[in-house]
């Protein structure tokens, strides 16, 4: 039951309350920062920690919004939290339960969340305190990855039981397949200019162009399921989150990988939090929270007032990149 009416008073003393939990939450368990991404600069920390897994498969999507961060989990459970490290489940403003496998992508578009699930293929337009507004469209497939493209104002989801990327608009629920011919399609997220879906895809990152279609980049990268580019000092580079408690960045042109962190348990979507550009990362029991180095963050699903500046910088410098991993 959700205890949102109250927000204003919950967040006032869950944020003084979790002040000291942040700083003594430093790193996350298990999954650990390898050399190479201390010496990079990222850092590490809990952001929700005591989620029960279905199986191995715990939390999973994110959407962000004005009354905080909506966080998705397997066994059907979509949670709001405020965005400060060190919180718990129990810490949650509001919950609402889905049921096993109803739970799955998460996205949101001008502070609206939305939420896409496998086990009856919907798409469902959530209040803010995490409850059904209302059923934007349903597919009666199996859906995975929800992202939003800010352009167009609608959404891209994986469509596992077609092998396709479909376009949904949320104001009428028009379905339109943008991609197809993808196996397996899992976890989605866009290039920094808003051009590119990626998609995980049988252990690989698939690129392809909105406008055309066309698939533009290709990387194998072993059981990755959720991805997001960097941007700034990173532009150039996707970030994958791997089922076997890896997380490595990739070079959109050369391709060559580094492991930036490593030890975790299974890995499974990533979100990027607008309101600071780290990226959320989804582990068994826990969303981790990345930070990317000084002059750096992550690309973002739906950008929010504060971070269009940034984001519309970083834009301009990955499509260069962009547009060199084409030629590949």
């Amino acid at each position: 039951m959700s205890r949102f009416p109250a927000f204003a008073r919950a967040s006032l003393i869950v944020v003084l309350g979790l002040v000291a939990l942040n700083a003594a939450s430093p790193a996350s368990a298990g999954l650990t920062l390898t050399g190479a991404g201390t010496t990079a600069g990222f850092t590490l920390s809990n952001f929700v920690t005591g989620f029960t897994p279905n199986g191995s498969v715990g939390p999973l999507g994110i959407a962000v919004t004005p009354g905080g961060i909506m966080v998705s989990d397997y066994p059907g459970a979509v949670r709001l939290f405020t965005d400060v490290d060190g919180q718990t489940v129990a810490n949650a403003l509001g919950t609402t339960n889905f049921g096993t496998s109803n739970a799955i992508g998460m996205a949101s578009i001008g502070g609206v969340a939305y939420l896409s699930n496998q086990g009856q293929g919907d798409v469902f337009r959530l209040n803010a305190d995490t409850s059904v507004n209302s059923l934007v469209v349903h597919t009666g497939h199996s859906l995975n990855g929800l992202i939003s493209n800010p352009v167009t104002g609608h959404l891209l989801v994986s469509d596992n039981t077609s092998g396709a990327i479909l376009d949904i608009d949320p104001s009428n629920g028009t379905v339109t397949t943008v991609i197809s011919g993808v196996s397996a399609p899992d976890g989605l997220s866009l290039s920094a200019d808003n051009s590119t879906v990626y998609v995980a895809s049988q252990n690989n990152i698939l690129g392809y162009d909105l406008s055309s279609h066309a698939q533009v980049f290709t990387h194998a990268l072993n059981l990755v399921d959720g991805t997001a580019v960097g941007t700034g000092a990173l532009s150039g580079y996707i970030f994958g989150n791997t089922n076997d408690g890896n997380v490595y960045q990739v070079d959109l042109f050369s391709g060559a990988e580094t492991l930036i962190a490593s030890g975790g348990s299974r890995g499974d979507f990533v979100g990027v939090d607008t309101n600071n550009g780290s990226l959320l990362i989804s582990q068994t029991d826990r969303m981790v929270r990345l930070t990317a180095p000084a002059g750096s963050s992550f690309g973002a699903d739906t950008p929010e007032p504060g971070t269009l500046a940034l984001f519309a910088g970083a834009s301009i410098a990955a499509l260069a990149v962009r547009r060199r991993a084409k030629k590949q």
